[in-house]
């Protein structure tokens, strides 16, 4: 494959995975607000974990969490394909 064209596939990935992060935007605030509801009980050293939600509510349904995981796997692909197609380019004999 040529060095050129694997830098743009690379940039396409890039923004496909930012197009999937800004889709998913809602679900980051979601996994934020869990992380930080345990970290909180971790720190004020309790025996087990909270639960990041009330046992006799329903915890909210997350819709988008594989969206997310997929944009950040995208987001970081993307940069990763430059950098090799960059490297291809300055060293050709590699």
């Amino acid at each position: 494959m040529h060095p050129r064209l694997l830098a743009v596939v690379g940039v396409i990935i890039f923004c496909a995975g930012l197009d999937l992060l800004w889709q998913s935007r809602r679900e980051a605030a979601f996994w934020f607000a869990s992380y930080m509801h345990v970290f909180r009980s971790v720190l004020r050293e309790q025996k087990s974990p909270a639960p990041p939600f009330a046992p006799e509510a329903a915890p909210p349904r997350s819709h988008k969490t594989l969206a997310m995981l997929l944009g950040m796997g995208l987001a970081v692909a993307g940069p990763l394909l430059i950098a090799l197609s960059l490297t291809l380019i300055l060293y050709p004999k590699l």
